[in-house]
């Protein structure tokens, strides 16, 4: 059977931040696309009951921060691979907190220290080269299920140094920040992506929001129109009720 909580359980909290692997899942309000992505390193941090946070590494693609720029839906889940099965799901609204920001220095330190105090230490390598942003989640739902259909791991898990090379690479050529250009702009269905991404490239981040607003309006068309047509009928049915109402009061007269 599921069970559901307003906020994180604290032995929950811990169980979490101790999986190699999450998944993040988000989506814009009209468009195509789905996303759906695994997260490993082991960041995924809990910072209190209703607020949790991880680091975001640079990559082909900024689906989830251009989410949650539009519409800050996001939702977290695990599975366990041992002999205890669950799922475990987190609802949450999102924020992304782009590198470079004081905010992100404060968020970084504060996960930091939630680590250190559970003998943990904040993933990604050697270094932090390749992290853009952290996606800072307000978590108004924690729920669990059996698990029962998840295969289980006999093995262990163990990170790829790829990632953390391939940034490091990029760093010391002078190229992370063209490659953020180059791939973090727009998501598939063109929401707006990384603003630090967007202004190295030149756009005025003002034009392109209008843009994408625009462009999201409209695949919302259809709810727009009905929204349009039912107030203008509850016009009609207000001016048409108070019309009545006059009517009545002069025949009293």
């Amino acid at each position: 059977m599921p069970t559901y909580y307003p906020s994180i359980p604290q032995d929950l909290a811990e169980w979490a931040m101790k999986q190699p692997l999450f998944w993040t899942a988000s989506a814009p309000r009209a468009g195509q696309h789905i996303n759906l992505s695994p997260k490993g390193y082991a960041t995924f941090t809990v910072l209190a009951p209703n607020l949790a946070a991880y680091l975001d590494h640079t990559g082909s693609g900024a689906e989830t921060a251009a989410h949650l720029y539009e519409n800050g839906r996001i939702t977290i889940a695990w599975a366990s691979f041992d002999k205890s099965p669950r799922i475990m799901r987190l609802w949450c609204r999102g924020t992304v907190v782009e590198l470079g920001s004081r905010k992100f220095e404060d968020v970084l330190g504060k996960m930091r220290e939630v680590q250190k105090r559970l003998g943990m230490e904040l993933g990604y390598g050697e270094s932090l080269d390749g992290v853009r942003a952290i996606m800072l989640l307000e978590v108004f739902r924690c729920g669990t299920s059996c698990g029962y259909g998840v295969p289980v791991f006999e093995g262990s898990f163990a990170e790829r140094p790829t990632m953390d090379r391939f940034s490091t690479k990029l760093t010391e050529r002078g190229e992370l920040g063209k490659y953020r250009t180059d791939w973090n702009v727009r998501s598939h269905d063109g929401c707006v992506g990384l603003r630090e991404a967007r202004r190295a490239k030149g756009e005025w981040l003002i034009v392109g929001d209008l843009a994408a607003w625009i462009k999201m309006m409209w695949g919302l068309r259809d709810a727009v129109l009905v929204g349009i047509v039912l107030g203008v009928l509850s016009m009609l049915l207000l001016g048409r009720t108070e019309a009545m109402g006059g009517v009545r009061a002069l025949m009293r007269l």
